[in-house]
Parts: structure tokens; C-alpha cells; sequence
């Protein structure tokens, strides 16, 4: 259920610490004091941003980002991807723009909401589309830039459209321009700073000195977020198997395993 995500006291983090999404967290924080500033009465819908896409290689978080901005907004989310739009319908060209038309819908009836439309490459660009496609896909994009101009427009407010992407470069420029999706938004792997933030995130649970993160953060500077949460599991079932606490040792043990890991060639067999 999308809506079950729309829930605000969702467990993340707080978008106001969380240094490592850089830009991505300065516009969220504008974002959503506009949105305040809205509820005031002090500007229109027309001064908001339409929406963003959100680019970055895997694992750094551009789906959590969006729970974590909607919960700073106060709005509700609403979650879905190019590949769900498939996979909720009979995958025709018919049942997958009814398929699309329902999620706009979703989000409007919630307005104001966010929309977060994940993987959303998954629309080909048609300035390289092959022509063997050409005619299937371009009525769904057509159809999906309808969606979007009818969701963000002064006629419909209250929907702000969040797009995410591994490739930038596939995405259809009509979606990019001003007025629609119009800001391009890249999260980089996370500073130093970012990596104790997101390592701290993890062990929030346990009284660990702001000295012993950074020890360990230093070590998996360079780390995706998912590659840290994934750091912390691995020490807490080591921890575990030895039926104790979670210590700073059980991090600094994995983070080296992990680290002297990344030092070995892998050999490729043709």
C-alpha cells in the first residue's frame, strides 16, 4: 500500500543533520520551508518547485531521501517506479498508462503530497530511442509528461513530483525542463562527515563516543549508505553469535575486513 509510506513518525533520519545528501539536503530544506510558508499563507503554490530528479550511482539513498523529505515537509508520500507501473498492470500499452494515470491520481487526491516516481530512466529518452520502440513508448511518455504537467500545474496544486535515476543521461529531456522535474540534483558518496553521520545513524542505539565513530569512519570513508548499514549488520551479528552488546571493536573488525576486501583483485574468468 503506497499510502502505508506516507506515514510522517516514519524511522529515519532527520533531513536538517543529515550532511552527507549535500545539495540534495539544502534544496529539501528549502523545500520545506516553503511548504511552511505556504500553510502561512505567505507565498502561492506558483512559488514552489515543481519537483527534481534526484541522480547518484547505487546505494546512496535517494529513495530514503524522499521519506526523509516528506517527513520534513509534513506531506504525505506517495512511492512508486517506472518498473511498478508494469508490474501492477497486464504490461499493455493500454493497462500501463491507466497504470500511470493512477499514480498521479494517488498523489493528487493527497495534495498537497509528494511523488516519488523511482528508476525513472526506465522511460527511454526519445532523442535515441530505436525505431523498432519508437511507437509503443511514445505514447507513454507523452502520456507520463500529460501526468506531470496536470500533477504540478496551478490548475492541480499541491503535488511536488521527486524523480530518481542511475543514469541522468537516459532521461528524456522534455521531463527536465523548467516547470516539470526542472532541477537536476546529484548525491555524491558521502565526506567523512557524512560517513560518521550515517554510521551514527545505525548505532543510535548504543553510547558510542563521537571520537570512536570518526576512528571508524575514516576507515569506510568512501562507503555507500548502504554499504555502511550493511557494515553495522555484519557487526551486530558478529556481536550477537557472541551473545554481547554491539562494541566499537565488532565495527573496526568488519570495517577492516571490508576495506582489505576492496584491496583484492578480482579475478574474472572468460
Amino acid at each position: 500500500d503506497r499510502r502505508g509510506a506516507s506515514r510522517l513518525n516514519d524511522d529515519v533520519p532527520i533531513l536538517a543533520t543529515a550532511v552527507e545528501y549535500g545539495a540534495a539536503r539544502d534544496w529539501g530544506l528549502a523545500l520545506a520551508q516553503d511548504i511552511r510558508d505556504y500553510r502561512a499563507g505567505l507565498i502561492g503554490w506558483n512559488a514552489i518547485d515543481r519537483g527534481a530528479v534526484l541522480y547518484s550511482e547505487p546505494g546512496l539513498g535517494k529513495s530514503l531521501f524522499a521519506r526523509m523529505l516528506a517527513k520534513e515537509c509534513g506531506l504525505p508520500l506517495v512511492i512508486s517506479s517506472v518498473a511498478e507501473l508494469f508490474a501492477k498492470s497486464a504490461g499493455d500499452l493500454g493497462a500501463v498508462i491507466q497504470a500511470e494515470r493512477q499514480v498521479f491520481a494517488e498523489a493528487s487526491a493527497l495534495a498537497p503530497a509528494i511523488l516519488f516516481m523511482d528508476e525513472l530512466d526506465g522511460l527511454p529518452s526519445r532523442a535515441n530511442m530505436s525505431n523498432r520502440g519508437r511507437d509503443w513508448w511514445t505514447p507513454v511518455i507523452n502520456d507520463f509528461l500529460t501526468n506531470l504537467d496536470s500533477a504540478i500545474s496551478n490548475q492541480r496544486e499541491g503535488v511536488i513530483v521527486v524523480g530518481a535515476t542511475n543514469f541522468i543521461e537516459h532521461i528524456d529531456p522534455a521531463l527536465l525542463r523548467p516547470g516539470r522535474l526542472e532541477r537536476c540534483i546529484h548525491i555524491a558518496r558521502p565526506s567523512l562527515e557524512g560517513t560518521v553521520n550515517i554510521l551514527r545513524y545505525h548505532v543510535r542505539d548504543r553510547d558510542f563516543s563521537e571520537g570512536d565513530l570518526a576512528s571508524v569512519g575514516r576507515m569506510i570513508e568512501g562507503f555507500t549508505g548502504a554499504e555502511i548499514m550493511m557494515l553495522v549488520r555484519d557487526a551486530r551479528r558478529l556481536a550477537r553469535q557472541e551473545k554481547r552488546d554491539l562494541t566499537i571493536e565488532d565495527l573496526r573488525t568488519v570495517a577492516l575486513a571490508n576495506t582489505q576486501e576492496r584491496k583484492i583483485p578480482r579475478v574474472v574468468i572468460a
